[in-house]
């Protein structure tokens, strides 16, 4: 019996640690941030690109907000013209909500 009992715990935690775990789990407060390179939420003192900027039409640089996001491997919408500047980055995120 013991054993049985072992065996399923173990299989439990093995299904738990396979799980996806969010970077970002719920809302976190952040900061907008538009320079000529793009869009950021800075969160925790580190920025994070904005894909899909066009959910942030209405924000401006300052506003603090609260945003559901997760982290994406790459950008493939059109960003449009940038400047010649260097904004270090943490990684590129897709915004899901967000409200002041």
């Amino acid at each position: 019996m013991k054993s049985l009992y072992i065996f399923t715990l173990f299989s439990f935690l093995l299904v738990l640690s396979g799980c996806k775990k969010d970077d970002f789990p719920g809302t976190q407060e952040a900061v907008v941030v538009v320079d000529c390179t793009g869009t950021y939420l800075r969160v925790q003192n580190k920025d994070y690109n904005v894909c899909n900027i066009k959910i942030m039409a209405g924000f401006q640089d300052g506003d603090h907000v609260k945003a559901t996001f997760t982290k994406i491997k790459e950008c493939k919408e059109v960003q449009g013209p940038i400047c010649d500047m260097l904004h270090p980055y943490e990684s590129w995120i897709e915004v899901k909500a967000i409200k002041k």
